[in-house]
């Protein structure tokens, strides 16, 4: 029909984190007190390069929309974690919407950061969540402490390639071109010798 607006990508992305958290809810609420907790294998929140791409623009229509579909998924997420406090999966969901989130209001990441750091109290050998934890760190701008979560992260899993890359581009980014070099020969020679983007970054660093 002539004149009808389409929903937005903003909307519909807040929509997805919407409809998400209201799952999580449903199942905190009537699944939880029924089955035993148990610590899964974890997923990552959101990979290191996920972490570049961060932009949106939107109208002005859409911000009050995008406003109040947010503090609904937040108000969705504390409702679940109010009912199971300890659950390590519900506080992975819950830094995951704020990653999400923060591609609107980066202020969320610092909520995102704080979440990863309640998880990892609780699963305090579950690397997947310190290597989202250190991107948490590095986003919000303490380079040094992400170096020093990923370093540890690779001492909890030697064969965790995404942790090495990460250090590598960071160690790009520090300007020192040695390390980042060895994270990249590390994973061609012990995880993933045709791993493209690996010998693309590693390539340009050859003289």
């Amino acid at each position: 029909m002539k004149g009808k607006r389409g929903l937005s990508p903003v909307i519909a992305v807040l929509l997805l984190i919407l409809i998400t958290v209201a799952a999580v809810t449903l199942v905190a609420t009537f699944l939880i007190p029924f089955v035993k907790d148990t610590l899964n294998d974890s997923t990552e929140c959101v990979d290191y390069k996920s972490y570049f791409t961060f932009e949106e623009n939107f109208e002005d229509g859409d911000k009050v929309i995008a406003k109040r579909l947010a503090l609904k998924a937040i108000s969705d997420s504390d409702k679940a974690i109010s009912l199971s406090s300890f659950n390590v999966n519900l506080k992975r969901d819950r830094a995951s919407m704020f990653i999400k989130l923060s591609v609107f209001e980066s202020p969320y990441l610092i909520l995102a950061r704080k979440t990863l750091e309640e998880a990892v109290s609780l699963a305090p050998t579950d690397a997947k969540l310190f290597y989202n934890l250190s991107l948490s760190y590095l986003r919000t701008g303490d380079t040094e402490k992400a170096l020093q979560i990923l370093q540890k992260t690779i001492k909890m899993k030697p064969d965790y390639k995404n942790a090495y890359y990460a250090l590598g581009l960071i160690y790009i980014d520090e300007k020192k071109y040695g390390l980042a070099r060895e994270q990249f020969e590390y994973i061609l020679e012990h995880l993933d010798p045709n791993d493209q983007d690996v010998i693309r970054e590693l390539n340009e660093l050859l003289p």
